[in-house]
C-alpha cells in the first residue's frame, strides 16, 4: 500500500535508492490549467518572435518559472514550533505538565502539516475559550455559598440529571466523593455542589459530549483504520468548536478548567480528574487536599489528570492516519504487522494500490480530503509524540515508530528505533513465552511482542545490516537541541501561488 511520501517500489528496492523524503508540493488541476492556457499564448508569441528574429534564441516558460509569483513554505518552520512547545509542555513532568496547552500544540502541528498555511493555528484563541469558560463557571460557583442551604437542599432536584450522567459514564459514584468535605475554606462551599455544578456546566449548560474512545470493530483486520475513525474527536480545538470529542480530550478540558479555577481561588480545594476508564466520560472527585497545596507560588497547578489522557489521544490519532492495515485485536501495535508486511513484501492488492495512489496523489498536493486510506506525514508524527511523551515505558510506540520511518526512507534513524526496542525489551525477551486466548485463536507473545511480529522485527533488522544507526534513538531531552529548521530560499523550497 503506498502511503503519502512513499514511492511505488518495495521497501527491498527502496534500500537501493538514496534515503527520500516526501517530494515537494506542487499545483492542483487548476494550476496545471491556467499555466497550460498560459502556456499555450505565450507559445503563439513565441513562433512569432521566432519567426520575426530567427537569430535570437526565445524559450517558452510558467507562471510558476517566476519567484515573484511563488510564495513561500512556512509548513517546516510552523510545524517545528509547535513540536517544540509540545515537548516543552511535556517536559515539566507528570506533577507539572499543562496537558491542554500541549494537546492544542499537537492540534497546531498537524494543521501545518497538511494546510501549508502562512498562519499558525491560533492556540492562543483556544486557550481564551477555555478561560472564559473557567471565567463563567467561577460565576455560577460564587453563586453556591450565598444559597448553601438551598444548594444542599436543591441537590434532590438535580441528583436525577447527576443519576441520569453516571449511568452514561459522567457521574461520580459516593466512593468516588468521600473527600466531600475535604476544602479547606470554611466559608466555601462544600466539595459536592462544586463538583455538580461542574459537571452540568461542562456536560448540560455546554452540552459536551463523549464520542466513546474507538469506532474500529473489536478482532478484525482493516485495510484503512481511518474510515472508522475521525481525527476530529481527538484535536482538542476541534473538540471544543464541535463539543464532542473522546472521553481523553473531555477529561482534559475538565483539568484545564479545574486548574484555572484554583488559580483563580474559585475552589478552595483540589479535585482529580479520573480518566482511568478511557472508554467512558471522564469523572471528578474531591482530593483531600487544600487549595495551597496544589497551587504553587510560582503561579503552577499541581497535574491531578494522568497524562494517559494524552498519550491515548495521539495513539488515537495514529490510527486515524495509518496508512496501512490494522489489526483491532494486537492493542497499540495494532498497525505494526501491515506496515511491515508492506515494506517487506510490497503490497500485492491491486486496488489497495490505486486507493493508497490517489489519497497520496491528493494529499501531496495539499487538497483536503478523506484521510481514509491514511496520511503517513501525520501517522508519523503521532508516533514521536509518543516516544517522546512515554519514552522506553512503552517500547512498542518506538517498533512502529522505526517501520514508518523506514516507507519514509530515513533508514538510519529506523534503525537507532529498532535497536533501542530490542533493548528497551530484552529483558522480557529472556521470559517464557506467554499464550493468550483471543477470539481468533491462541496468540503467543514473548518480549512484548508476538512470535509474528518478532519475526517481521528481525527482518527489518537484517534489511538494515549495511546501514550505520543514528547516534541516538529519539529522546525528549536530544529533540529539544535540535536547531530549528535552515530558511530555505531556493526556489524549489517554495510552492505555487494557487493550489
Amino acid at each position: 500500500m503506498l502511503a503519502a511520501g512513499c514511492t511505488a517500489v518495495s521497501g527491498a528496492q527502496a534500500l537501493a535508492l538514496p534515503a527520500h523524503l516526501p517530494s515537494q508540493f506542487v499545483g492542483t488541476s487548476f494550476a496545471a490549467h491556467a499555466s497550460r492556457r498560459i502556456g499555450g499564448c505565450q507559445n503563439s508569441r513565441l513562433e512569432r518572435l521566432c519567426k520575426a528574429q530567427p537569430e535570437r534564441r526565445f524559450e517558452a516558460c510558467t507562471p510558476e518559472d517566476y519567484p515573484q509569483w511563488r510564495r513561500t513554505d512556512f509548513s517546516t518552520q510552523h510545524a517545528y514550533e509547535a513540536r517544540h512547545a509540545f515537548m516543552r509542555c511535556i517536559a515539566e513532568g507528570e506533577a507539572s505538565v499543562d496537558l491542554a496547552a500541549a494537546a492544542l500544540y499537537v492540534a497546531a502541528e498537524d494543521d501545518a502539516l497538511v494546510s501549508h498555511s502562512t498562519v499558525q493555528l491560533p492556540v492562543e484563541a483556544y486557550q481564551q475559550r477555555l478561560q472564559r469558560m473557567a471565567t463563567e463557571l467561577a460565576r455560577l460557583l460564587a453563586e453556591l455559598p450565598a444559597a448553601s442551604t438551598g444548594a444542599e437542599e436543591g441537590l434532590g432536584a438535580g441528583s436525577s440529571s447527576s443519576a441520569r450522567g453516571s449511568d452514561a459514564g459522567g457521574g461520580t459514584s459516593s466512593s468516588g466523593e468521600q473527600g466531600g468535605e475535604q476544602g479547606s475554606g470554611a466559608s466555601g462551599p462544600s466539595s459536592e455542589p462544586v463538583l455538580q455544578v461542574l459537571r452540568r456546566y461542562l456536560f448540560e449548560q455546554q452540552g459536551f459530549r463523549a464520542a466513546g474512545r474507538s469506532a474500529l470493530p473489536g478482532q478484525a483486520i482493516l485495510d484503512h483504520p481511518g474510515v472508522w475513525e475521525r481525527a476530529s474527536h481527538a484535536y482538542l480545538n476541534e473538540v471544543l468548536t464541535r463539543k464532542q470529542g473522546i472521553p481523553a480530550a473531555l477529561a482534559i478540558i475538565l483539568e484545564d478548567l479545574v486548574r484555572r479555577l484554583l488559580l483563580m481561588g474559585a475552589m478552595d480545594f483540589a479535585v482529580k480528574v479520573d480518566c482511568s476508564d478511557l472508554g467512558a466520560r471522564p469523572r471528578v472527585a474531591a482530593l483531600p487536599l487544600s487549595r495551597s497545596a496544589v497551587v504553587r507560588p510560582d503561579g503552577t497547578v499541581l497535574n491531578t489528570c494522568s497524562t494517559d489522557a494524552l498519550a491515548e489521544m495521539l495513539r488515537f490519532l495514529k490510527r486515524c492516519f495509518w496508512p496501512f492495515a490494522w489489526d483491532s485485536g494486537a492493542g497499540i501495535g495494532g498497525g505494526f504487522a501491515g506496515a511491515a508486511k508492506v515494506f517487506l513484501e510490497g503490497e500485492s492488492d491491486a486496488a489497495m494500490q490505486a486507493i493508497s495512489r490517489t489519497a497520496k496523489h491528493r494529499l501531496e498536493r495539499g487538497i483536503w480530503t478523506s484521510p481514509g486510506a491514511g496520511d503517513i506525514r501525520r501517522a508519523l508524527a503521532a508516533c514521536e509524540r509518543l516516544v517522546l511523551l512515554l519514552g522506553d515505558s512503552c517500547p512498542q510506540e518506538r517498533r512502529d515508530l522505526a517501520v514508518l520511518l523506514m516507507h519514509v526512507g530515513r533508514f538510519t534513524e529506523a534503525k537507532a528505533e529498532l535497536l533501542q526496542f530490542m533493548r528497551s525489551t530484552s529483558a522480557a525477551s529472556g521470559a517464557a513465552p506467554a499464550l493468550s486466548l483471543t477470539p481468533t485463536g491462541a496468540v503467543v507473545t514473548a518480549g512484548g511482542q508476538t512470535l509474528g511480529e518478532q519475526q517481521l522485527t528481525d527482518r527489518l533488522l537484517s534489511l538494515l545490516s549495511g546501514v550505520e544507526a543514528a547516534p541516538e534513538a529519539l529522546s525528549l531531552e536530544g529533540a529539544l537541541r535540535r536547531p530549528p529548521p535552515a530558511a530555505q530560499q531556493d526556489d524549489d523550497s517554495r510552492l505555487p501561488l494557487t493550489w
